[in-house]
């Protein structure tokens, strides 16, 4: 099995899952567009498989639509329906995680998150100026999803 810890800093994946195990939180996340390794990263910790039911990366044609905040509210409420059909015999709380951005050279690059539960819906949008990056873009977004996801599992 490879070592991936040289390359991919899991530790805080590992926190973030542990926050989502201690809250009793399963769900399903959707990432469009965005271009990093955030689910794959929650996927290479030891027990991610009891806490992340399921994955998607679909692909978006057209960036303008695929983000927004309309869309990423559908599709992290696509992805909580789809957590309670996968789990409708087992009573907890779940959640669907919707994560879509681009990468623009002419205009600001931005992201849209949204995360939905039993109980509340949260969402984020940041914008990255023009001309950045795409490395430190996505350095900046994971620590911006890190961030607004222990918001989240605080206030939960």
């Amino acid at each position: 099995m490879a070592n991936y810890s040289k390359h991919i800093p899991l530790t805080r994946y590992v926190k973030m899952l542990q926050l989502l195990k201690e809250r009793g939180l399963k769900g399903c996340i959707v990432e469009v567009g965005i271009g990093l390794e955030f689910s794959n990263s929650l996927l290479l910790c030891s027990g991610a498989s009891d806490v992340i039911l399921n994955v998607e990366c679909p692909y978006a044609k057209t960036t303008d639509l695929s983000v927004s905040l309309k869309y990423v509210k559908k599709k992290a409420e696509s992805a909580f329906w789809k957590t309670l059909n996968l789990c409708k015999y087992d009573p907890g709380n779940y959640f669907g995680l919707a994560i879509s951005g681009a990468h623009y050279q002419d205009r600001n690059s931005h992201t849209w998150m949204y995360f939905a539960n039993n109980n509340n819906r949260y969402w984020l949008h940041v914008e990255i100026p023009q001309n950045s990056n795409r490395l430190i873009i996505a350095n900046k977004l994971k620590k911006v999803i890190e961030d607004f996801l222990y918001k989240i599992l605080k206030i939960e």
